[in-house]
């Protein structure tokens, strides 16, 4: 992932998307599909894990804007946004896959999970995009564009390739050569299990991002507050002029810029 040193729980990620994609070009026999519930699962409880983390994050900042609201202020209700934004994403994934698994009676039977009718009605409407496929796009890239703007500058190349949507035309390339709308590329036709896993992965990037921020916004403040170029320095003697070999009696003083 572009954009500074990637977090255990981000490399995770990274491979089980790695997996993913993998098992995508096997034939969907009951064992794979099993594999995309089971991936599922593991990425479902890794995102229950971030929220208090997260949590400790936004109170953290919190304090330290009721402590210190020059340096802070700024910062925490920046961070306040992204946490609005992140839940308000967030919540709209899981509203998809609530809707998408209702007519399954039994959740985790995954090897009965491989009709692809939800989605492919809900996103897509003959060769266009159906409504739930124009609010599915424009939620994600408003998404990104808006927590990009905000989140400090050493994160925001991350943050756009996580939630990227093919080019500028909103197109990706396909082995052949050819291409395809970045949503028909990624949804169109997939098992209803496998769906379910990417908008997981989706859920799993939104708090991945709420973190990586968070974390940012107070670490690095906390840096920049003991880092030395904040600090000057003056040599005070107890006279002006000393002649050669004589000892030096003077005292430096150290003050915050």
């Amino acid at each position: 992932m572009a954009g500074g040193k990637e977090t255990p729980r981000q490399k995770m990620i990274n491979l089980m998307y790695l997996i993913f994609i993998a098992m995508l070009a096997l034939n969907m026999s009951k064992e794979v599909l099993a594999a995309f519930g089971i991936m599922n699962e593991k990425l479902e409880a890794s995102n229950e894990k971030m929220v208090d983390s997260n949590e400790n994050y936004l109170a953290s900042l919190e304090t330290k804007a009721s402590e210190d609201a020059e340096k802070y202020a700024e910062l925490y209700a920046n961070a306040q946004r992204i946490k609005e934004m992140s839940s308000d994403y967030y919540n709209y994934l899981d509203g998809l896959k609530t809707e998408m698994m209702a007519g399954t009676e039994d959740p985790k039977d995954y090897a009965v999970m491989d009709k692809s009718d939800y989605l492919d009605g809900l996103f897509f409407q003959g060769d266009n995009l159906a409504e739930g496929g124009k609010e599915f796009m424009k939620r994600m890239n408003d998404y990104r564009t808006q927590v990009a703007a905000i989140v400090p500058a050493g994160i925001k190349s991350s943050v756009e390739a996580r939630f990227e949507t093919g080019d500028q035309n909103g197109k990706v390339e396909k082995r052949d050569g050819s291409t395809q709308d970045w949503i028909n590329y990624n949804y169109e036709g997939f098992p209803q299990v496998a769906s379910l896993a990417k908008l997981t992965a989706l859920q799993a990037d939104v708090k991945s991002t709420e973190e990586s921020a968070l974390k940012a916004m107070l670490e690095g403040e906390l840096s920049s507050q003991v880092s030395l170029k904040n600090f000057a320095t003056d040599l005070i003697g107890s006279k002006s002029a000393y002649y050669s070999g004589e000892k030096y009696d003077g005292k430096i003083i150290i003050s915050k810029t």
